[in-house]
């Protein structure tokens, strides 16, 4: 299995998982295996919902599809149970949506699947590395600058 995580639970990880493979996957790390991070640019990562549309890197369709409170406010959209609440950023679904996503329905919809892609079609290379290195054993990626914790909703 792999596994995705920040620094910050890498001990409470390690009590859990002691004979993983632990890789830094960090933009601006000095191995190979920064082209794990999602904002490592590949190019041609498909937008979801976005037919034909591309961006560079994973980090960069999130990018591309987020939206400001008050860009939201002006569309006039009428979607019962939404809390819109200033400062708060949502996401469109696809380039031209008018279906908005809170940060939690976006990660679960846009971010994750995204990523998936990116591992299983451009970094398919790294991680069949991995697993073949590790034989079949569980893989941490670490990135400290994103939350993978699809339900922490404090920090992107």
């Amino acid at each position: 299995m792999i596994y995705l995580e920040c620094p910050s639970r890498v001990c409470q990880f390690r009590r859990q998982y002691p004979h993983a493979l632990y890789i830094s996957v960090m933009e601006n790390g000095c191995t190979e295996f920064r082209k794990l991070s999602p904002k490592f640019e590949w190019g041609d990562i498909p937008i979801p919902y976005s037919y034909g549309m591309t961006a560079k890197s994973v980090f960069a369709v999130c990018k591309l599809l987020e939206m400001p409170y008050e860009k939201v406010l002006s569309m006039k959209l009428d979607q019962a149970g939404k809390s819109m609440k200033e400062g708060r950023v949502f996401y469109r679904r696809g380039m031209a949506g008018d279906y908005i996503y809170n940060i939690f329905e976006a990660r679960k919809y846009i971010y994750f699947p995204t990523y998936k892609w990116m591992l299983e079609n451009r970094a398919y290379k790294f991680i069949n590395y991995l697993r073949k290195y590790n034989e079949g054993g569980d893989i941490v990626l670490i990135d400290k600058h994103t939350n993978y914790d699809i339900n922490d909703v404090s920090k992107p």
